[in-house]
C-alpha cells in the first residue's frame, strides 16, 4: 500500500512539475497570443468605427442626432488612446514599425478633437439661424397682423406671404449664403409703407437677415474644414491598418515558434509519465480486489438509498453516516445533498402558489407558442370556461376573434402578429373585450418561449378619458367666453340705437317692429349670458344659504307648473350645513334640471330631488360638500350623449324646443361657484343630475341689503367716455347727450388722461378693455387716485377674473338700455 502511495505521488509530482512548466509556457504564450489578437482586433475596429462615426458627424445637423454621434467619437478615441497605452506598456524593444503606427494613432486623436470642436461650432451656428429665420418669420406676421389691424390695404399681403414661405423652406437647405442672399435681394421688392411699426419690423427683418448671412458664411468655413477633417481621418485610418498587420503577423510567427518548443518539452514528460502510469495500474488492479472486497458492501448500502430517494421516496434515508471514515463523509455529503432536494421542492411550490396568487393574468407559451400554462387571474379576466381550454397562442386569437376583441380606438381585430410582437413598454398593446380594455405585454424568453402578461387598464382608461373630457369643456368655455364679449359689444350698439329712436313720430306698426328689435335683441343678451355662464365669467353674487328650505320652495314651484301625471318628491337630510353660492342662479339651475327631467318622461313619471353631506375626493384634497340631486325614471341616456351634454348648443330635442344651453349654463355656474356637476344614467333607466356644492366657511357673511340711494336732481353734468370701438362710442354718446351729459369721448387711456390734466369732468365711463397700452382698470385706479371728485363707472362685456379684483368700482355689463345706465349714474 505504501509503495503504491509512492508510486503514485512520484506520478504525480512529475505530473504536476511537468504540467506547471507547459501551464506556464502556455499561459505565456495564449496570454501574449491572446492580448496581441485582442489588441490587433480591438484596433482595427476602434479605427473602424472612429472612421465612421467621423462620417456620421460631418453629415449631422439635427441636434440630438448630433449629440449621439458626437458622444460615440468622444468614446470610440478615448478607449483609442487607453488601447495605445497599453500597447506602449507591453511593447518591450524598439520596433520602427510600432512607433509609426503610435505616431499615425496620435495624429488620429488629434484629427478627432479638432472634428468634434468644429462639428460643435457648426452645430451652434446652425441652432442660431434656425432661431433667427424662426424669428424673421415672426417679424413678417407681425407686419401683416398689424396692417390688417390698422386696415393699412397699401400692404402687399402676397409678397409677404410668398417671402414668408420662402423664409421658411430656407430652413430645410443647406444654408448657403446664396439662398440668403437671394432672400436679401427680395425685400426691396416689396412694398412697404411709413406706418411706424410696420418700419421698425422691416428693419428687425432686415437685421435679422444680416446676421444670418455672416453665420452662413461661417458655416460654410467650418463645413470645408470638416470634410477635409474627415478625409483626413479616413486616410490615417487606412493607413494604421496597413502598418498594423505586418506588425501582428511578426509576432503571430514569433508565437508559432514558442510554441513548438512547448510542444517538445510536453512529448518527453508525456513518455516518461506513461511508462510510470502503466507499473501503477498493474498495481491497482491487484489491490482494487483488495478494496472492493474490503468498502464494496458499505457502498452498496448507500447506493440503494439513493435508488429510492431518485425513485421519489422522499422518507428514504442514507445510512452509514455514523462512520469517521471516507465512506461515512460520503453518506453524510449524500444526506446534504437529499435536504437540498427536498427544499427546491418547497421552493417550487411557494412559486406556483404565488404564480396562481398574482392579481395580473400571466401565461406562458413554449418555442413552439403552445401554451404551457396561466395562472387563475389570466382566466378570469378572460372569462375562459373549463370546457374551453387553450393550447396555444392560436386559440387564444380564435378566442378574441369569437368574441370580437378589437385593438382599442380602433377597428382592428387581434391577430397572431399582433400578440407576439414585442413593444415599448411606453406603447403596449391594448386590447378591448367584452366592455374592458387590458394591456398585452409579451416578454421573451431565453429558450425561445414567450411569457404573456395580461393588465386590467379599464378603470385607468376612464379616467384618462375624464380628464381628456374636462379638457376639452375647459377650451370649449374659453372659446364661448371670447365670442359672449364680442356678441356683447355688438347688442350693445344695436340695443342703444334703438333706445334712441323717438316713438312719438312713428306708426303703430313701426312701434310694433321697434318692440320686436328690441326684444330680439334682449333674448339676444340673454342668451351672450348664458354662454358666460357657461364660461364661468358671468358675475356672481354668493352669499350663505340654507339647501333644504329652498329646495321645498323650489318643489311648491314646480308642482304647479308639471303635469299631474308627474309627481315631485323630496328626499332631504336633516341638519345640513349651510353652504355659499349664488341663490338666483342656483334656483334657475335646479328648474333647468327639473324641466330637463320632465322632458325625459314623456308625459309620466317620477321626479325625486335629494339632498344629503358627503366627503368628496378633490384633485389633491378631500372635502366635505352638500350634493344636491335631481333623480328621474325616464328614458336615460348612452355614453355618447353624456359626453356631450354640457357643450353648448348640443340638445336632444326637437328643433325649436330648446337652444341646447340649459345644462351649459348649469355646468358653468356651479364650476364657477367651485363645485361640481356628474351625470349617471343609462338607456331606459333614468337619469340622475348631481350638484355638489362647497359649504360656507365661518367667516363669510351674509351681505347687508343695499340701501335705497335717492336721485339727485337733474342737472347738467360733464363725462368723460373712453371706448375703443368708434360705432358703440358714438352710440354711447348719442345716448349720454340725451340723458343731459356734456360728454367727451376718447379711444384710448392715454388721451383721457392727457385731457384730465387740463380739464375737469364730473364722470368716468370707461370700457374695462381697451386697444393701448392702458384698460380702463387701470385708467379707473389712476383717475381714482389724482381725481378723487370724479365718479367712475366701468363697462364690460366679460365678466373676467381681473374684474373680481376691482369689484370696488361700479361695473355695468353690456349690452344694457339707456334706463338701466341713467339709473347706475344716478346712484354714483
Amino acid at each position: 500500500m505504501a509503495l503504491t502511495v509512492f508510486l503514485v505521488m512520484l506520478i504525480s509530482l512529475s505530473a504536476i512539475i511537468g504540467l506547471n512548466n507547459s501551464s506556464r509556457s502556455l499561459s505565456e504564450l495564449r496570454e501574449g497570443s491572446l492580448s496581441q489578437m485582442l489588441s490587433s482586433m480591438t484596433l482595427g475596429v476602434k479605427t473602424s468605427q472612429i472612421s465612421t462615426y467621423s462620417l456620421r458627424l460631418s453629415q449631422t445637423i439635427r441636434a440630438l442626432e448630433y449629440k449621439e454621434a458626437s458622444e460615440q467619437l468622444e468614446q470610440h478615441i478615448d478607449q483609442l488612446h487607453q488601447q495605445l497605452s497599453y500597447l506602449e506598456h507591453r511593447q518591450s524593444e524598439d520596433n520602427d514599425q510600432f512607433e509609426q503606427i503610435v505616431q499615425s494613432i496620435r495624429t488620429l486623436e488629434q484629427g478627432v478633437k479638432e472634428l468634434l470642436h468644429q462639428a460643435y461650432q457648426r452645430h451652434i451656428l446652425h441652432t442660431n439661424m434656425i432661431s433667427q429665420l424662426n424669428q424673421s418669420m415672426v417679424y413678417l406676421r407681425n407686419i401683416k397682423r398689424v396692417a390688417q389691424h390698422t386696415a393699412l390695404w397699401d400692404v402687399n399681403f402676397s409678397q409677404l406671404t410668398q417671402l414668408e414661405h420662402i423664409i421658411e423652406k430656407s430652413t430645410t437647405s443647406n444654408y448657403n449664403p446664396s439662398t440668403f442672399l437671394t432672400i436679401q435681394a427680395l425685400f426691396g421688392t416689396i412694398d412697404k409703407t411709413s406706418h411706424p411699426p410696420i418700419l421698425n419690423e422691416w428693419r428687425n427683418v432686415k437685421r435679422q437677415f444680416q446676421q444670418i448671412i455672416e453665420q452662413s458664411y461661417q458655416l460654410e468655413q467650418i463645413n470645408l474644414r470638416i470634410l477635409f477633417l474627415t478625409n483626413q481621418i479616413e486616410t490615417l485610418v487606412k493607413q494604421i491598418d496597413l502598418n498594423y498587420s505586418p506588425f501582428a503577423l511578426q509576432k503571430s510567427q514569433q508565437a508559432q515558434h514558442i510554441s513548438a518548443l512547448i510542444q517538445q518539452d510536453i512529448s518527453q514528460y508525456r513518455y516518461a509519465t506513461f511508462l510510470l502510469s502503466l507499473f501503477v495500474i498493474l498495481l491497482m488492479i491487484i489491490l482494487g480486489k483488495y478494496i472492493r472486497n474490503l468498502i464494496g458492501v458499505r457502498l452498496s448500502s448507500i447506493t440503494q438509498a439513493l435508488i429510492h430517494l431518485s425513485q421519489g421516496d422522499k422518507e428514504a434515508t442514507v445510512p452509514q453516516q455514523h462512520r469517521q471514515d471516507e465512506i461515512g463523509d460520503l453518506a453524510r455529503v449524500f444526506d446534504i445533498f437529499h435536504q437540498n432536494v427536498m427544499k427546491l421542492d418547497q421552493t417550487d411550490a411557494l412559486l406556483r402558489q404565488t404564480f396562481l396568487a398574482m392579481r395580473d393574468g400571466l401565461a406562458v407559451f413554449d418555442h413552439k407558442k403552445k401554451l404551457i400554462s396561466y395562472n387563475l387571474q389570466f382566466a378570469n379576466l378572460l372569462n375562459l370556461a373549463i370546457e374551453q381550454p387553450l393550447t396555444s397562442l392560436s386559440d387564444l386569437v380564435q378566442y378574441f376573434q369569437q368574441y370580437n376583441a378589437i385593438i382599442y380606438g380602433t377597428t382592428r381585430r387581434i391577430d397572431t402578429r399582433l400578440l407576439q410582437e414585442m413593444r415599448n413598454p411606453q406603447e403596449p398593446l391594448e386590447i378591448q373585450f367584452n366592455s374592458l380594455i387590458f394591456e398585452w405585454r409579451m416578454s421573451a424568453l431565453q429558450s425561445g418561449g414567450l411569457v404573456a402578461v395580461l393588465i386590467d387598464r379599464t378603470q385607468r382608461r376612464k379616467l384618462e378619458n375624464d380628464l381628456a373630457h374636462s379638457q376639452k369643456m375647459r377650451t370649449i368655455g374659453h372659446l364661448t367666453g371670447g365670442i359672449a364679449h364680442d356678441f356683447n359689444n355688438l347688442l350693445a350698439v344695436i340695443i342703444g340705437n334703438l333706445d334712441l329712436i323717438n316713438t312719438e313720430n312713428l306708426s303703430e306698426k313701426q312701434i310694433k317692429r321697434l318692440q320686436n328689435a328690441i326684444k330680439a335683441a334682449e333674448n339676444s343678451a340673454t342668451l351672450t349670458q348664458r354662454l358666460l355662464a357657461y364660461a364661468r365669467k358671468q358675475p356672481l353674487h354668493p352669499s350663505i344659504l340654507e339647501i333644504n328650505p329652498l329646495l321645498k320652495d323650489l318643489a311648491d314651484l314646480v308642482e304647479h307648473s308639471l303635469p299631474p301625471t308627474i309627481k315631485v318628491q323630496l328626499n332631504l337630510s336633516e341638519n345640513l350645513p349651510p353652504v355659499y353660492i349664488d341663490k338666483n342662479q342656483l334656483e334657475t339651475a335646479l328648474v333647468n334640471l327639473v324641466v330637463n327631467a320632465k322632458d325625459a318622461l314623456d308625459g309620466s313619471g317620477d321626479i325625486t330631488i335629494h339632498s344629503t353631506q358627503l366627503l368628496v375626493q378633490r384633485t389633491e384634497r378631500q372635502e366635505q360638500m352638500v350634493q344636491i340631486s335631481v333623480i328621474d325614471n325616464g328614458k336615460g341616456m348612452d355614453n355618447s350623449t353624456q359626453q356631450q351634454i354640457f357643450e353648448p348648443f348640443f340638445t336632444t330635442k326637437k328643433n325649436g324646443k330648446g337652444s341646447g344651453l340649459g345644462l351649459s349654463m348649469v355646468y358653468g355656474f356651479i364650476r364657477q361657484s367651485k363645485g361640481r356637476v356628474l351625470v349617471e344614467s343609462a338607456l331606459n333607466k333614468g337619469t340622475t343630475m348631481i350638484l355638489q356644492i362647497p359649504l360656507a366657511k365661518s367667516q363669510q357673511k351674509i351681505p347687508a341689503s343695499s340701501e335705497n340711494i335717492a336721485v339727485q336732481t337733474k342737472m347738467q353734468k360733464s363725462l368723460l367716455l373712453v371706448e375703443d370701438q368708434q360705432i358703440l362710442r358714438e352710440t354711447l354718446a348719442e345716448q349720454l347727450v340725451q340723458l343731459d351729459y356734456q360728454v367727451v369721448c376718447f379711444e384710448t387711456a392715454e388721451q383721457a388722461i392727457d385731457y384730465l390734466q387740463q380739464n375737469s369732468v364730473d364722470y368716468l365711463l370707461s370700457d374695462i378693455v381697451l386697444s393701448g397700452k392702458m384698460n380702463g382698470i387701470e385708467l379707473a385706479k389712476r383717475v381714482e387716485k389724482q381725481y378723487p371728485t370724479i365718479k367712475i363707472l366701468l363697462m364690460t362685456g366679460n365678466h373676467t377674473m381681473n374684474i373680481e379684483k376691482s369689484l370696488h368700482i361700479p361695473i355695468i355689463n353690456k349690452p344694457f338700455k339707456l334706463n338701466a345706465l341713467q339709473t347706475i349714474l344716478t346712484k354714483l
